[in-house]
């Protein structure tokens, strides 16, 4: 019995610090988990995500997360990343000609220039992807461009234009969630923001976390 005792004793003080590879004799005081190898690496779990926003495979967004991704899907591509508590963040891959921006690789730098990205839309509805930034509708008909949830993108930014002069856009947010803005009555919080060519033909709307703040509006230009 006092055999035993003692086994387990030492077995909980040496699971304080774990080596595994070579010298395990020698421990980094400040490690939990050391590893040493001179021929082999670490490999981490390796999952097939859909999308940055959705947790699948996991069951719930972990904060510190971090995996190797196998499956191109959406705004997800081959690559490590980790999670935010939130979405998965693409981890960039150090290459001097290739930057991540929210989850999307830009790279060539000598060719390109810096700008926004432009999605033009005519189906009478779209919602916006984690990679838009601004979005022109010029469809036919009266069309409905919706937000995604604010929740996790504080700082993003969407700029949404009305470029046919005979329709309506409808900005909308998903799950209900407000579009903030002042105006001479006081601030106005409303879950929908619409773009008519008498009014305004445009709007720039930025995520503070938990909603969307309307940040400008452009009106339709009189004379050039």
């Amino acid at each position: 019995m006092i055999t035993a005792i003692l086994i387990m004793a030492s077995t909980v003080m040496c699971a304080q610090h774990v080596k595994i590879g070579n010298d395990p004799a020698i421990i980094n005081s400040n490690a939990l988990l050391e590893l040493k190898s001179d021929s082999s690496g670490f490999l981490l779990p390796r999952l097939k995500l859909d999308s940055t926003t959705l947790s699948t495979p996991l069951k719930a967004h972990v904060s510190g997360m971090e995996a190797y991704n196998t499956n191109t899907a959406h705004d997800v591509s081959p690559g490590l990343y980790y999670n935010n508590g939130n979405k998965w963040v693409r981890i960039n891959d150090n290459n001097t000609n290739t930057v991540i921006i929210d989850n999307t690789a830009m790279s060539n730098f000598a060719n390109m220039t810096l700008g926004m990205p432009i999605t033009t839309v005519s189906a009478s509805s779209y919602t916006a992807a984690d990679t838009d930034y601004v979005i022109v509708a010029n469809g036919a008909a009266n069309q409905t461009v919706t937000l995604p949830s604010a929740v996790g993108m504080k700082g993003k930014v969407y700029t949404v234009i009305l470029l046919n002069s005979s329709i309506t856009v409808t900005i909308a947010t998903s799950r209900g969630e407000a579009i903030m803005f002042t105006k001479s009555s006081g601030v106005i919080s409303t879950p929908t923001f619409k773009l008519t060519p008498s009014s305004q033909v445009g709007a720039t709307v930025q995520s503070d976390g938990t909603r969307w703040i309307l940040l400008n509006t452009a009106a339709q230009v009189s004379s050039y």
